[in-house]
Order: structure tokens, then C-alpha cells, then sequence
């Protein structure tokens, strides 16, 4: 079995959080958009920098 590199290991804990946050919030009654939970840590900083500069 081959061992996996570190960015593997960053993408997998990634992809596995975002599916944890999903489903957290599917059980609380929450529906997000797809297009939520798909965002990088720096487009969200960037939306809400946008909105406080207007």
C-alpha cells in the first residue's frame, strides 16, 4: 500500500470536515447551499471584506 503525502492527508481531512459540517447541519434542520459548503476559508473572507468596505 502506498503511503499518502501530506497535502493528500490536508485534502482528505478537508473533505471529510466539510461532509461532518453538512450533516451537523442537516440534523439541526439547517439546509445549506452546496455553494456554501464548497468555499475557501479565503472567498468568505473576501465576501464579507467587500461588504464592510461598501
Amino acid at each position: 500500500m502506498k503511503k499518502q503525502s501530506f497535502q493528500e492527508k490536508q485534502a482528505f481531512a478537508a473533505k471529510s470536515r466539510a461532509r461532518n459540517y453538512a450533516a451537523s447541519l442537516r440534523l439541526e434542520g439547517l439546509k445549506p447551499a452546496s455553494s456554501e459548503l464548497s468555499m475557501t476559508k479565503e472567498s468568505i473572507l473576501n465576501k464579507y471584506r467587500s461588504q464592510v468596505s461598501q
